[in-house]
């Protein structure tokens, strides 16, 4: 098996593992493919091989999200998940806010033995994007959802961007735009996590997504000391430890 200290944090990664199950993770806006290594680092543990892609424009400087679409970031999510797929049948996502986006998107269109969603938007704060179109003129850069993690180097390492474009924001709520109409055709067992606290996903939207989906019974768990970051933050270990029980009774492990 691949060692996780073989990968810079900012960099896309493979955990190998032995057993037929495997999974996609996919990282948030403004994110990188390190935030999602412990996560993999405790599914590689069971036997799951974890495959996390690094999306187009990030893990470089923010000036790099302003010229990509948010087609191109669900083609880099599809090119990932078909690579995942040529070494492995049974193939499960776990997505984070946008990621979690793109993973209903992949969940939609190819076979998902289960899908975990964290913090995942299904839409923006109201009033967001005309508030989001004036900035995007007079103040053309944001902070990004990453700012709670500045407090040490540790989380600074896989933090990603601190601040974005503030047309980049509005991409990504393009991106949401095109998701939200695939919702009813996902039929894999779904699991939400979603942070009563979060400060850039309302709670509302696990509800909203759980509704929408075709699979009738999704599952929620809501945290309570959470922020916007549940594979990071102080209830991590308990969001893993219910994903693999999800992934184990869903993929077959």
């Amino acid at each position: 098996m691949a060692s996780a200290g073989e990968f810079p944090l900012d960099r896309p990664f493979i955990l190998e593992g032995d057993a037929p199950l495997s999974c996609l993770l996919l990282h948030g806006f403004a994110g990188t493919a390190g935030q999602m290594l412990p996560f993999a680092e405790h599914l590689q543990r069971e036997g799951i091989t974890c495959s996390a892609p690094l999306l187009a424009g990030h893990g470089t400087t923010q000036e790099d999200l302003l010229p990509v679409t948010p087609e191109e970031w669900l083609k880099g999510a599809e090119e990932a998940y078909e690579g995942l797929a040529s070494r492995k049948k049974e193939i499960t996502v776990i997505g984070h806010s946008m990621g979690g986006a793109i993973g209903i998107h992949l969940a939609a269109r190819y076979p998902v033995k289960a899908l975990v969603l964290l913090a995942t938007p299904l839409a923006a704060w109201p009033g967001a994007r005309p508030v989001i179109s004036i900035l995007a003129r007079i103040c053309p850069v944001l902070s990004s959802p990453h700012f709670a993690l500045m407090g040490s180097e540790e989380k600074r390492k896989v933090a990603g961007y601190f601040q974005v474009p503030a047309a980049s924001v509005l991409a990504f709520l393009r991106l949401l735009d095109l998701v939200r109409p695939e919702l009813p055709r996902v039929s894999a067992p779904t699991l939400i996590f979603q942070a009563w606290q979060d400060y850039v996903v309302p709670f509302t939207n696990a509800q909203a997504i759980k509704k929408r989906l075709g699979f009738p019974c999704a599952e929620i768990r809501y945290l309570t000391k959470t922020l916007h970051l549940p594979h990071l933050d102080r209830e991590r270990e308990e969001v893993f430890a219910e994903s693999l029980r999800f992934l184990r009774k869903h993929g077959g492990l």
